[in-house]
């Protein structure tokens, strides 16, 4: 099924438009606006679909050449057995398109199910390989499911070189999960290793639960990339789960600003979470119940970096307790925030907040705490500050973290 894909080294410009009241079947690909590899000629596509599209994979706004291609798709009640899902595209891993490609995907009910076959099989939210741009913009009602990685606002490495172009990603997944294979990552804006100088730019937000990754990565460069990656992924009236998480950090010359909010969840992370100088950890505090009135996050390793916001929505009174970070063991946090920003808190309000030792389930392990009515007056958010691309190189081979910061024990600091 093909609406609009100039392929070879035809000029001519493609503009094509499909209308179906009912389902969609039985295609290998479809193509929404896609120019081919070698082609000159612009395209244009439009589909629109009242029922679900199964059984076959989809292609929105996807230019393999120097022909720019647009895109746009409504699916009214899902898709499902996709192999894999492009919103936005330029390149391919085994070309580097010139051109632009330019997607829009809305999925009216019923979310979006992959078909589990593993790597490779994925969905991506504006993805370049190239020296051509990508854009891609999803909004989604119901969970998204089984794909081997999902990509948003990603800048690849190519066979044929790597993407010098910008790659900018907005997904948005209303009333639903968002649960890879357990075997895939979730990439939200992220230039890949030793690629060229193309900025990636990705933007997540799941109202629902997101699980079943093995990295998440949120504004994050990688070796020897000099492009730059801003990711933000915010997570509404669900938890969060993974395996690593990395947030604003840099292996190459790029600069990474990454945002990770909670809002008022939870976030288990069973081995590394990685807070680079470019991350921001915004949390939201509306009650005592950890994980459910307050953001706060498990993590059996942790190198604390970067911004900490804390936003609350009720008044505490002194003594209240809000256990923000728990680690593994009493020897399993390392560095410290570079700053930590309160909103919602009356002027003159007394916190303190720092890393201790206490108990939990029995165990004496290392908490960043914070603790209202002791230390001095909160004080006024400072300017952030941009770190410099390059100061925290990170190492993670069989979920190993080797990091250069110095880590602190038993040390709360006074506002």
């Amino acid at each position: 099924m093909t609406d609009n894909q100039a392929p070879g080294i035809l000029a001519g410009d493609a503009n094509g438009t499909l209308s179906v009241d009912g389902n969609v079947s039985g295609f290998g690909i479809a193509n929404v606006g896609g120019s081919g590899f070698g082609s000159t000629g612009n395209a244009t596509g439009d589909l629109s679909i009242t029922g679900s599209l199964q059984d076959t994979s989809l292609s929105v706004g996807s230019s393999a050449g120097s022909a720019d291609a647009i895109g746009t798709a409504v699916i009214g009640t899902g898709i499902s057995n996709a192999n894999f899902v492009t919103v936005g595209n330029s390149g391919s891993s085994g070309n580097t398109a010139t051109a632009s490609g330019t997607g829009e995907l809305t999925v009216l009910a019923g979310g979006i199910q992959g078909n589990n076959l593993g790597m490779g099989f994925d969905l991506s939210i504006g993805r370049t390989s190239g020296p051509g741009s990508a854009m891609g913009t999803a909004t989604v009602t119901g969970n998204i499911s089984d794909f081997g990685t999902v990509r948003i606002g990603n800048v690849r490495t190519s066979l044929a070189g790597g993407g010098s172009g910008p790659a900018t990603g907005v997904l948005n997944i209303q009333s639903g999960n968002l649960t890879g294979n357990g075997a895939g990552s979730l990439h939200v804006g992220l230039t890949d290793s030793n690629t060229l100088a193309g900025d990636a730019d990705g933007t997540l937000s799941v109202d629902g639960n997101v699980s079943g990754f093995q990295f998440v990565n949120v504004g994050v460069v990688g070796f020897g990339a000099a492009g730059n990656a801003t990711g933000a992924l915010t997570v509404n009236n669900g938890d969060f789960s993974a395996d690593a998480l990395l947030v604003g950090t840099s292996s190459g010359t790029g600069t990474a600003m990454g945002t990770f909010d909670l809002n008022d969840n939870l976030g288990i992370i069973d081995n590394a979470m990685v807070l680079g100088d470019g991350s921001t950890v915004a949390l939201g505090i509306g009650g005592l119940m950890r994980g459910v009135e307050y953001g706060a996050i498990d993590a059996d390793f942790t190198i604390l970096g970067g911004i900490l916001d804390l936003a609350f929505s009720f008044t505490p009174t002194a003594g209240d307790i809000f256990d923000l970070v728990i680690s593994g063991s009493d020897t399993s946090i390392f560095g410290d925030f570079v700053a930590v920003n309160f909103s919602g808190l009356a002027a003159g309000t007394l916190a303190s907040f720092g890393i201790v030792i206490d108990t939990v389930n029995g165990m004496d392990v290392e908490i960043y705490r914070l603790e209202i009515g002791t230390g001095k007056p909160i004080p006024d958010p400072p300017t952030p500050t941009i770190a410099e691309p390059g100061t925290l190189v990170i190492l993670v081979s069989g979920l190993m973290v080797l990091g250069m910061a110095r880590r602190r024990r038993g040390v709360e600091h006074d506002c």
